[in-house]
């Protein structure tokens, strides 16, 4: 059973879904519970591949997500239990002593960043764990206990049969077939860090985008968030605006990437982002920030650019050299489909994990 505390849009529910229908065509049973009603973008996409689904709670959560999760597991009887993210971690070792199960936690998120009281309850708890993962190495070395690395994966289809009848981007947003499309897909939230990457594209191109307004386009894909309207009202600002498109949400986003040119990735704080490896794994070069795995992930100058936090101008430097440099872009988004295909395969990721869930495999700081 996989278990997390809501199945919205995001890395660590992306993977958890992903991980999921892989495991149930492989022959595995499985069920998925999650905790929060009102994040349930992905639940269709689960029961679409006849995963059981259940809401543990409908009303004040923290108080009635345990009966919910009580009767799940009296009736499925799992015999591994892998939780994600430290609200479903907690519930999943309360309950633990009373049904046995082997429980396999996984942190997508560095320690220093989660909740205060999370932290502390956290730290409380984790010893009931049978054996604690974390999904990069960043986030291993910040956990104050050990945490064994299984890295994200992804699926990797080869280049030339990547499907190409999918919703035009092109044609939704009015872009030529000639303009640029660089692609950020990022729940809306201060840690992604949009208004770095708004400024550096206005840095960048509002010049030219004077005498070619079709030259560029920054698609801006992800949820709310916390901080949609304000990126809006300083998008508006900018002479840059008509080449800045906010999108929303939206589950399919991996859809639009194998129609853009080169993916952006701003954060000041990050594990190993999903969005990232579905990019490269496409074949698009990627502009990300010095945070979390993302420079392992991203060879500087090999797979993509890797920028230090907060350098505007560095960034800015990097749209639009990737811009002039179309040999240069692609040969980096085949360098990208290359090492996603090497390293970070969905594939192998479920060969380690089963690995995880038989037991096979103790806690200790490092890859498998």
């Amino acid at each position: 059973m996989l278990l997390i505390k809501g199945l919205g849009l995001g890395g660590a529910e992306r993977h958890l879904v992903d991980v999921a229908v892989a495991l149930q065509r492989q022959g595995n049973e499985v069920r998925v519970g999650y905790i929060l009603a009102h994040k349930n973008a992905l639940v269709g996409e689960l029961e679409a591949a006849d995963i059981e689904v259940k809401l543990l709670a409908t009303k004040c959560w923290w108080l009635t997500s345990w009966l919910g999760y009580v009767r799940l597991i009296g009736n499925f009887r799992p015999v591994v239990v892998h939780a994600h993210l430290p609200v479903a971690g907690i519930l999943a070792r309360m309950i633990k002593p009373f049904f046995g199960y082997r429980l396999v936690y996984t942190e997508h998120n560095l320690f220093q960043r989660l909740y205060w009281v999370t932290r502390v309850v956290h730290r409380l708890t984790h010893s009931l764990d049978d054996l604690r993962i974390s999904c990069s190495a960043p986030v291993a070395a910040s956990l104050p206990w050990e945490s064994t690395v299984v890295d994200n994966g992804v699926a990797i289809y080869p280049l030339n049969s990547l499907p190409t009848e999918k919703p035009s981007l092109r044609a939704r947003l009015a872009l030529s077939e000639k303009t640029v499309i660089f692609i950020c897909v990022a729940n809306m939230l201060k840690k992604k860090n949009h208004t770095l990457l708004l400024v550096a594209f206005e840095q960048a191109f509002s010049a030219l985008l004077k005498t070619d307004n079709q030259a560029v386009a920054l698609v801006l894909i992800g949820q709310d968030g916390t901080e949609r309207e304000k990126l809006e009202h300083q998008a508006s600002q900018l002479q840059t605006r008509k080449a800045i498109f906010f999108w929303g949400a939206d589950a399919k986003a991996v859809d639009y990437l194998q129609q853009a040119d080169v993916f952006c990735l701003a954060s000041v704080f990050e594990g190993l982002p999903i969005a990232l490896l579905e990019s490269m794994a496409v074949g698009l070069a990627a502009i990300v920030t010095r945070t979390g795995a993302m420079p392992d992930v991203v060879e500087h100058g090999v797979s993509g650019l890797v920028v230090d936090q907060e350098d505007i101008v560095g960034y800015a430097n990097a749209l639009y050299a990737l811009y002039t440099e179309p040999m240069r872009r692609q040969e980096m988004g085949r360098r990208a489909a290359q090492r996603v295909a090497q390293y970070y395969s969905q594939d192998a990721m479920l060969k380690k994990l089963l690995q995880c869930y038989a037991g096979d495999i103790e806690s200790s700081n490092g890859h498998l």
